[in-house]
């Protein structure tokens, strides 16, 4: 088959390579549409957790033409997206619900070869089967989709919230049509790109120029902005936007490298160490949003 292939940092080829094989529990899925993602860019310039060479690529779907011997639940001719996030189940993470920190984890385009190719192998349980009517160009947007769910779980806006997004790239504009379809009253966006901004328009944001006028705009805003902060375990306050957010992610332990635990992203220097807290105890992970002057 033909791929992309990321041979060594800041390199990409196409290239002719052997078909993937099928194990018992895989399905090969032939690929209709893959996005393009940030990551990918990352993966590229060797900022994330890949080693070369590599066909990148997780943002997919396609149909399936070869099905495992122990598989029940594909079949050929299936229109799938797949899952790029492969978890054992088994570790402790796993176990205590905290997959993304998986020891095991796998995925495909990251760790494995991706979209950016003919043929994929995925496992079954991988894969969602696509609706009727549902295009190849719509189903490539799954996986981006899924982690604007997510976020919005995690988030809960209620309806007729006001939201403040920073940024309309890819994600930013899904977020914004998620959280208009979801009863936000207002959703204003900040972006540098005046295409992104007329975008971001058009899918009902009120938008921000980010510049030296930004600040005088988004202080007129910010009214309409006070943010409550809560924290599981009975913290709250409040704070306006207009400061500076700081992420704080937690795992459940100590964990010895970044380069095991995909959600941190860049590689790592040296062995790292994280707060004790669980993710789960957080209900907002940005925080130290200082008052405007004044207040």
């Amino acid at each position: 088959m033909q791929a992309i292939v990321f041979p060594q940092a800041e390199a990409m080829s196409v290239e002719r390579v052997d078909d993937p094989p099928c194990a018992p529990d895989e399905v090969i899925v032939q690929v209709a549409q893959c996005g393009i993602c940030g990551t990918d860019v990352h993966i590229y310039h060797n900022e994330y957790m890949s080693d070369f060479p590599l066909i990148p690529g997780h943002e997919f779907a396609g149909t399936v033409v070869e099905v495992g011997s122990a598989v029940r639940t594909i079949k050929l001719g299936d229109r799938v997206a797949v899952d790029p996030n492969l978890y054992c189940g088994a570790c402790d993470f796993c176990r205590n619900e905290q997959a993304n920190h998986c020891s095991n984890w796998q995925g495909i385009g990251i760790t494995r070869g991706g979209g950016f190719a003919q043929f994929v192998a995925a496992p079954a349980r991988a894969c969602y089967l696509l609706p009727e009517g549902m295009s190849d160009q719509q189903a490539s947007f799954i996986e981006p989709l899924a982690c604007v769910v997510h976020a919005l779980k995690r988030f809960r806006p209620a309806p007729g919230d006001s939201v403040l997004l920073f940024g309309a790239g890819p994600m930013g504009l899904l977020l914004i049509q998620a959280l208009r379809n979801n009863g936000a009253s207002r959703v204003v966006v900040v972006d540098k790109q005046p295409d992104r901004l007329a975008l971001a328009q058009r899918f009902g944001a009120v938008t921000v120029q980010a510049g030296p006028d930004a600040e005088a705009a988004l202080r007129e805003l910010s009214r309409a902005f006070t943010a409550r902060l809560s924290l599981r375990r009975g913290c709250h306050g409040r704070a306006r936007c207009g400061g500076t957010g700081l992420c704080l992610p937690a795992p459940a332990r100590s964990v010895p490298s970044v380069r095991r635990h995909p959600q941190w992203g860049h590689r790592a220097r040296k062995p790292l160490r994280y707060l004790p807290q669980r993710l789960d105890d957080l209900r907002l992970l940005c925080a130290l949003l200082h008052l405007p002057a004044g207040d």
